[in-house]
């Protein structure tokens, strides 16, 4: 999505846009689309400065990383932003303030977009609350029943068995 600053008019505007994760970058290996990356933006011009908030939501395939399952899932995620002109000899604003620089009179948010999608997705992904994981033993998907492995305890996913303190 590329917002065009120059003629644009003070105050509040909106843009939406269906981005094709292969043309931001996101190769089939990195994370498997199901669908476009729906986006969203609000647009607030105040002078030379813009404010951008961004909206984006897609699904993707992930992997459970309990019992390792795939499943789909749909993800959102907003992103703030403000630009500033960039004038000579301008420092100490980056974009770890939030605030980025924009030079001509154009803004592409493509790498914006990239970072929110990323940014939606969990650490550890769940294909569900309660997934009950693999046996540590024979491997066997707890969500499909219980396993042959003789146990006296109930086979429910406990992150620290095993550990000796």
């Amino acid at each position: 999505m590329i917002i065009t600053v120059g003629g644009m008019r003070q105050g509040r505007t909106t843009a939406r846009s269906t981005e094709r994760p292969s043309e931001l970058g996101f190769g089939k290996e990195e994370i498997e689309f199901l669908k476009p990356i729906e986006v969203y933006a609000e647009i607030t011009k105040m002078g030379f400065d813009i404010y951008i908030d961004l909206t984006v939501s897609t699904s993707i395939m992930m992997e459970c990383g309990r019992c390792l399952g795939r499943f789909p899932r749909d993800i959102t995620s907003r992103y703030r932003m403000l630009f500033v002109p960039a004038q000579d000899g301008m420092q100490g604003r980056t974009a770890e303030d939030g605030v980025y620089l924009y030079r001509e009179s154009t803004i592409d948010l493509a790498d914006h977009i990239c970072e929110a999608v990323r940014q939606a997705i969990p650490m550890k992904p769940l294909c569900k609350p309660d997934c009950r994981g693999l046996c540590q033993r024979c491997g066997k998907n707890l969500n499909e029943g219980k396993c042959s492995c003789e146990r006296d305890e109930d086979q429910t996913y406990h992150p620290f068995e095993g550990l000796h303190l």
